[in-house]
């Protein structure tokens, strides 16, 4: 069995080596066997998209100024409201 972590960081972009695919990486699976799988989301003709693909294929993705992290935005802060 695998005791190293893994390299794949779950909400982060990444993109397939060989082929024109970028998503974010919602889920991974470890195999006794070592062959390890990253799932890649995507939206694709306005649907979600998602492929499994061998994490060795897998590469990070360049963060830019107009990447959206994704869920949900911060929570106001509440006034007003008395601490016990």
């Amino acid at each position: 069995m695998n005791t190293n972590a893994p390299t794949i960081i779950l909400g982060k972009m990444y993109s397939h080596a060989t082929l024109d695919i970028t998503g974010r990486a919602t889920a991974y699976t470890e195999y006794l066997t070592g062959c390890n799988q990253v799932c890649l989301e995507r939206l694709l003709a306005g649907k979600v998209q998602h492929d499994w693909f061998d994490e060795t294929n897998i590469r990070g993705v360049e963060k830019t100024a107009e990447s959206d992290p994704g869920g949900p935005p911060s929570a106001p802060e509440v006034a007003g409201r008395d601490e016990d």
